[in-house]
């Protein structure tokens, strides 16, 4: 009892039994490694209650002397840590005294325990039965039977924890290609408003109807000043001296310039007379007055 204080202490020092070091049992092993004896019931509870929740699970055996032989059980142990396909190791014996107990108490096992580098499931001796080895495993249980519910999930939590995820992702998937498939939607729309030959088209039809709105509005002022220029050029024609030239009258002109008065000219005058239809020369013959003035002739 002194050399198991004495070693307690030692390893305790050392960290073996730290808290941090505790490390989590796999949630789905591959292969379940078991440091035990082959015969006894250890190994069939342990088969027994793992291979009834999973009919599935692969357990291998790594056997062992258990009582009296503690550099056999660490080396199963390490043989056991090399194994790729082995996630968890569970060491176990069945009950009995201390001495009974005590190559689990040995520091080369405490030590495979502890440093290895899978996590470790001690099942030895009894509930009451407290060893080194219970100290530096991951996870310390009561029984063997225990240590195999611990490390074997139920199949049919398996299969339904599958089908869950199956689903989500399944839905998530289905969402993802649905955002995805929006998002293109909303892609193709935005590229197919800002075409370029759209753009050009819409272009073009906003510049014909500036166009046609351009001449309609050239034509209506066309229309105002070609309405007003008529206006004018009535004026000019109800004012100019030669539309009265039309209605039988005409002009007498002397050296370009009209003639207004027939005291301005002189017998032997030579004058232009302006018809509507075109000029003809003359020369005054003789001055005549009437009503006590000149003649026009």
């Amino acid at each position: 009892y002194e050399r198991l204080q004495m070693l307690k202490e030692k390893l305790g020092r050392e960290g073996m039994f730290a808290p941090e070091r505790k490390r989590a049992l796999p949630r789905y092993p591959d292969t379940v490694g078991v440091v035990s004896s082959p015969t006894g019931a250890v190994i069939h509870d342990i088969l027994n209650v793992s291979l009834r929740r999973n009919p599935n699970a692969r357990i291998l055996l790594c056997p062992v002397r258990v009582q009296g032989v503690g550099e056999e059980v660490a080396a199963g142990i390490r043989m056991l840590e090399r194994l790729e396909h082995v996630s968890v190791i569970i060491v176990a014996r069945g009950g009995g005294s201390m001495e009974d107990l005590w190559t689990f108490n040995e520091e080369s096992v405490v030590r495979a325990v502890a440093m290895c580098k899978k996590p470790v499931v001690s099942a030895v001796g009894h509930e009451t039965d407290v060893t080194l080895c219970d100290l530096a495993a991951d996870l310390r249980v009561p029984t063997p039977s225990a240590a195999a519910e611990c490390v074997t999930p139920i199949w049919d939590d398996v299969v339904a924890s599958v089908e869950a995820m199956r689903e989500s992702l399944k839905e998530s998937a289905e969402a993802c290609v649905e955002a995805r498939r929006n998002a293109l939607i909303l892609a193709q729309t935005k590229l197919n408003a800002n075409r370029p030959d759209l753009q050009v088209a819409r272009q073009a039809e906003r510049l014909e109807a500036q166009t046609q709105t351009l001449l309609r509005a050239m034509r209506e002022q066309m229309q105002k000043r070609q309405g007003a220029l008529d206006a004018r050029q009535a004026a000019l024609e109800l004012l100019s001296p030669y539309a009265a030239l039309k209605r039988g009258y005409a002009i007498v002109q002397k050296e370009g310039g009209a003639v207004a008065k027939a005291a301005l000219l002189r017998t032997g005058d030579e004058v232009s007379i302006r018809f509507a239809d075109g000029v003809i020369r003359a020369r005054v013959w003789s001055e005549e007055e009437e009503h006590g003035q000149k003649a026009d002739v």
